[in-house]
């Protein structure tokens, strides 16, 4: 009985043929995402085939690729409220007051 290629293989296979044809040119960026557009697969099928191609030693790959782009400080400001007015004349009600439990009927 014959085994059918999973997704990830189907990645893997085209990836590694253009790689070798020099269809994808050396030194181009593998971007996941235009990769599971592309063929139309989660990103698992993708980075299972990524993996196996940095196995092959056919892609190199970059670790925290993130962490080379510009960081931005996106701490909001500081908020400023004014100060606290204090309400003369009210006077907050016994908890008995506040609070409501109906009876329940049988």
């Amino acid at each position: 009985m014959a085994r059918h290629a999973s997704l990830g293989d189907n990645v893997y296979l085209t990836l590694r043929r253009e790689i070798l044809s020099l269809v994808i040119a050396p030194r181009a960026q593998l971007d996941e995402a235009a990769l599971v557009r592309r063929f139309a697969v989660s990103r698992t099928p993708v980075g299972e085939a990524t993996r196996r191609l940095v196995a092959d030693k056919l892609v190199e790959l970059i670790p925290h690729l993130l962490s080379m782009i510009p960081y931005k400080d996106l701490t909001p400001k500081p908020i400023r409220l004014p100060p606290r007015q204090k309400k003369s004349g009210y006077v907050r009600p016994p908890i008995t007051d506040q609070t409501f439990v109906p009876e329940k009927e049988y």
